[in-house]
């Protein structure tokens, strides 16, 4: 069983969710209690899991990740406040 929170809508609307076998779960796929039913988040949730399949979508995010990694470092050479950049690249 695990448990996930935050940027699940990729929105910033709030949404939780458990993963876990069937027969562990006590209830049915369809069966759901939450604080957020009712809201824009479970439809938040369903638009970017549509968007992250899209082809391509992946690829673009390793590319404008690569980009801006680039230009953080280099305004770290130029603001020594800047202490740390991270990224994958």
């Amino acid at each position: 069983m695990m448990t996930l929170s935050k940027g699940l809508t990729g929105s910033g609307l709030p949404l939780a969710a458990i993963l876990t076998e069937e027969r562990m779960a006590g209830w049915t796929a369809r069966c759901t209690a939450s604080p957020t039913a009712g809201t824009p988040s479970p439809p938040a949730a369903v638009k970017t899991l549509e968007i992250v399949q899209r082809p391509g979508f992946l690829e673009n995010v390793r590319a404008s990740g690569a980009v801006l990694l680039e230009r953080l470092r280099g305004l770290q050479q130029d603001h020594p406040v800047i202490g740390d950049v991270r990224g994958v690249a």
